[in-house]
């Protein structure tokens, strides 16, 4: 018998995504200063919602995880992350790399990705933007590099990063694991989707009911989140300005995962069917309007669109 599908989760990958979307199309579409506050607001809840969301279901399916074995559970998640990763970021390295020193005619070609920021790189320099995400051309598919690296680390550490205690010592050594890579750009975004992974695990081990989001819940999330873009920055100690980024980059992704949750039951409980049929689609290919969406249509599109939001 078919599972049925989670339809808040369904609903809340669909308002992740169109975050996503939104996100890139202004930043390649507008340039006024308006346009990238929009877009930061959105970094800071689009895809740890996503990692909630892994956590959350990573631990309801915990027990399939378990009986798989380690070595199956390595080889689905890269085959899963790791190979779309490579495959989606090999295309676009190696498809630049090519028009930059390939045949004469392919070089014509060389002023257009230049307006898309695509600089030559060298071989080498490729391999090492693969590995640490630096020198990469789009922040776009670290999202699936980092989600592998976080399902293998919660996966051989079994139960102890969905407690209080796990979570706990996780805020304690991710500023010094974050100290250590300071110029690997994956290193931060693999600390801050450990934490919010974990917290979807808890959730989910704890039982709490997605659905039980209460609209007062969702306000006081807005004031918070709210609260975290007034608060300064903290410099000095290197330590304390790691941990201050991760305090309050969970502080948004928690909050603006309640926010999510509670629009996503909304749309459950007051949209008609044809909206939510039409949401769940989304959600069911979040994936691969992830994978697509950006260089391959929106600087499509941004070729054809005035960039200065002469709309």
């Amino acid at each position: 018998m078919k599972e049925r599908k989670n339809t808040t989760i369904q609903n809340m990958r669909a308002i992740a995504i169109i975050l996503v979307v939104f996100q890139h199309a202004i930043v390649a579409l507008i340039s006024e200063p308006i346009a990238m506050t929009i877009a930061a607001v959105c970094v800071g809840i689009d895809v740890k919602v996503f990692m909630f969301i892994s956590g959350y279901l990573f631990q309801q399916n915990i027990k399939r995880y378990k009986d798989v074995g380690t070595k199956k559970f390595i080889k689905d998640k890269a085959v899963a992350l790791l190979l779309p990763y490579l495959f989606w970021e090999c295309l676009l390295y190696f498809g630049v790399w090519v028009i930059y020193n390939g045949p004469a005619f392919l070089n014509k070609l060389t002023p257009v990705i230049q307006k898309f920021g695509f600089t030559q790189l060298t071989i080498p320099q490729i391999i090492v933007s693969l590995i640490t995400f630096n020198n990469s051309y789009l922040e776009l598919y670290w999202f699936l590099y980092a989600l592998f690296v976080v399902f293998i680390l919660q996966y051989v550490t079994g139960d102890f990063l969905k407690s209080i205690k796990g979570i706990a010592a996780l805020f304690v050594l991710l500023p010094l694991f974050m100290l250590v890579g300071e110029n690997v750009y994956i290193v931060k975004k693999i600390a801050v989707g450990l934490l919010m992974f974990s917290a979807g695990r808890y959730f989910k081990d704890k039982e709490v009911s997605l659905e039980s989001v209460k609209g007062l819940y969702a306000i006081i999330a807005v004031a918070i989140w709210g609260i975290t873009y007034a608060l300064p920055d903290i410099s000095g100690v290197l330590y304390i300005e790691q941990l201050w980024y991760i305090v309050i980059s969970i502080i948004r992704g928690l909050t603006g995962t309640v926010m999510v949750v509670w629009i996503a039951v909304q749309i459950e409980r007051i949209c008609h069917r044809y909206i939510r049929n039409a949401v769940h689609m989304i959600g069911d290919y979040s994936l691969s309007i992830y994978l697509l969406h950006n260089p391959w249509v929106i600087r499509s599109v941004s070729m054809l669109i005035p960039s200065e939001g002469g709309m």
